[in-house]
């Protein structure tokens, strides 16, 4: 008759309302979002909890972090997908965010062995000039 009740991360909740602010409109891409500092007021929240939630959007490459300048809305966010998977998008266990680092990871690492193989004067010269 009754199901077990799943108790949710307090960043998943913030994760949902940015979702939701993005899905209705409020947010759009290239938004920049409060600092972090602002945001853990707004939600009545520490820190640590906004970065949580900020490291899974990020994850799910919905937020972009601008080291020293902020947190954006990703330019190359897809609306409809955020549009029809807005409830399905919760990030429950800490455990899933661990597995999903470590995937990454793995990938990642490979991916810039290739690239470092792979370079040409002309990559070089643009990482130079970055």
């Amino acid at each position: 008759m009754f199901s077990k009740i799943e108790r949710v991360q307090t960043s998943t909740h913030i994760v949902n309302q940015i979702l939701a602010s993005i899905s209705n409109g409020q947010l759009q891409p290239g938004s920049l979002l409060p600092s972090e500092r602002d945001m853990a007021k707004m939600f009545n929240v520490s820190r640590v909890v906004v970065r949580e939630a900020i490291a899974a959007l990020s994850l799910l490459g919905v937020i972009q972090k601008k080291w020293g300048k902020g947190n954006y809305i990703s330019d190359n966010i897809n609306l409809s997908l955020i549009r029809n998977s807005v409830r399905h998008l919760i990030i429950v266990r800490e455990q899933e965010v661990i597995d999903v680092i470590e995937a990454r990871m793995a990938v990642e690492c490979e991916l810039a062995a290739l690239a470092a193989m792979r370079r040409t004067s002309a990559d070089l010269n643009r990482l130079r000039k970055t």
